[in-house]
């Protein structure tokens, strides 16, 4: 049984060809469109980030840079006038560990011989430890003593001669050996 359909052959084929015609049309306003979306995409990133990030347009929960820069350091000024673990005399200082065992020692700026720092890794993070060595004793102090950086600065009012750039040249040493800051015989 054939079919017969009240079509031409011809009509078939030229229906062919224009949809194949149409169909490229399509694919073209396709990527038209397309083309249009990541515009239109991109405008709105531009617009968005230019209200975002204006100096003049603030959110409920923003966060103003500069204070918070300066309330860094303010509490960074509190830690460096903190005196922790350790008291201050004219000749020296006393430091309390703590620990397994609590201890007092006291220490005479004079009888300090020598202080070597090691810059030890953390993983995360890297510490600064500084051992002291005194004629009776060895002070072991890092980053996280409580009264460090107040340490510090006493350390070089009371000697002078050691180089104000150590800490640099530790955090650039990677062997992890120890580095001397300061050697018997220079200064008290």
């Amino acid at each position: 049984m054939k079919v017969k359909l009240p079509i031409r052959t011809t009509t078939i084929l030229f229906l062919n060809i224009n949809f194949g015609f149409v169909l490229f049309i399509l694919a073209v306003l396709t990527i038209v469109i397309t083309a249009n979306i990541w515009f239109f995409t991109l405008c709105i990133f531009i617009i968005w980030n230019a209200i975002v990030c204006h100096p003049h347009i603030w959110f409920v929960d923003s966060i103003d840079l500069k204070q918070d820069i300066k309330n860094k350091t303010n509490e960074f000024e509190i830690l460096r006038q903190d005196k922790g673990d350790f008291e201050y005399f004219n000749d020296g200082f006393t430091y309390t560990t703590t620990g397994p065992e609590i201890s007092t020692k006291t220490i005479l700026w004079k009888n300090i011989q020598s202080i070597d720092v090691v810059r030890h890794d953390l993983g995360i993070f890297d510490e600064i430890q500084l051992y002291i060595l005194c004629s009776n004793t060895i002070i072991h102090i890092t980053e996280n003593t409580q009264g460090y950086y107040f340490f510090l600065d006493q350390l070089h009012q009371n000697f002078p001669e050691i180089d104000e750039i150590w800490q640099i040249s530790i955090i650039a040493d990677d062997s992890g050996q120890p580095f001397n800051i300061l050697k018997k015989g220079n200064g008290h």
